[in-house]
């Protein structure tokens, strides 16, 4: 999940989008629309033509975005939750 502010800053408009995810978030179920981005570089390994839900994180949260497991399985990666860890294969 990618903030709109982030995806204007790559030229992709939210706005425009044709395509929606409902998802349920902490003021109750909403209708997020869902990005494409041409390329998404994470970890040295690159991704083309992403599709990203793209929504306002909460308040002043320090989290920029959101990795789901359409990536993470990808990536193989590992979380050590008691080192606070991840890792990619």
């Amino acid at each position: 999940m990618v903030p709109p502010k982030a995806a204007l800053a790559i030229g992709v408009n939210p706005a425009q989008s044709t395509q929606f995810r409902e998802t349920l978030t902490a003021s109750g179920k909403e209708l997020i629309p869902l990005i494409i981005i041409p390329e998404l570089r994470i970890f040295e390994r690159s991704f083309h033509r992403v599709t990203l839900a793209c929504h306002e994180l909460p308040g002043e949260s320090p989290i920029d975005g959101l990795l789901g497991l359409d990536l993470l399985i990808p990536l193989q990666a590992v979380i050590d939750l008691r080192r606070k860890c991840l890792s990619v294969l």
